[in-house]
């Protein structure tokens, strides 16, 4: 892999999948510090990418590495999806699967160290006055971070394709209620 900014960071396997233990290798780095919260995602499987760039929508039916953080004292939570080559999207959501019509979604810092058919690097920087500005607190903050590999064409879900760091009870990221605290994704 690339000697980039995913690579100077410590990362962690996922160790399961919605289909049970992790059979595809990925791995996530997750940091929060200096009012800047820090994800990175490796793959070491050969790459399903989207031609997007920039921002766009509908990135989890290729690969793609996400983050979803809530307010419980609002219930607002937020959803930032980010693909192999640096392409990315973010929604803010009033409760599960609501968007907000009225809240622009967070603005990140993307980067994407390497695309290769060995697999792939890439990461995010969030910062919290934008986590902030769209939940109306950064206290208490739960969330998950997930993987997609594989991707989800066709709305085809595999469930071996699809990681999760929190143990959800159902085929659905949008779990608020089973997330874990920030400290608890860092650890």
């Amino acid at each position: 892999m690339g000697t980039g900014v995913a690579d100077a960071m410590t990362h962690k396997p996922f160790l399961r999948s919605l289909g049970g233990e992790a059979k595809k290798r990925g791995d996530y780095a997750f940091n929060v510090q200096d009012n800047v919260i820090e994800l990175g995602f490796k793959s070491y499987e050969s790459p399903y990418v989207s031609d997007a760039t920039g921002f766009h929508e509908g990135l989890w039916h290729f690969d793609c590495g996400e983050l979803f953080l809530l307010q419980p004292a609002t219930g607002r939570y937020l959803e930032i999806n980010l693909a192999p080559n640096g392409a990315w999207w973010s929604c803010v959501f009033t409760d599960v699967r609501q968007r907000a019509a009225d809240i622009m979604p967070p603005q990140v810092e993307v980067w994407s160290d390497s695309v290769t058919e060995a697999g792939w690097s890439a990461g995010f920087r969030l910062p919290m006055v934008e986590v902030e500005r769209c939940l109306g607190s950064s206290k208490g903050l739960s969330g998950n971070i997930t993987l997609i590999l594989g991707g989800c064409p066709d709305r085809q879900v595999t469930l071996e394709n699809l990681h999760s760091v929190a143990k959800l009870g159902a085929v659905d990221f949008h779990q608020p209620q089973e997330w874990l605290t920030l400290s608890d994704l860092q650890t």
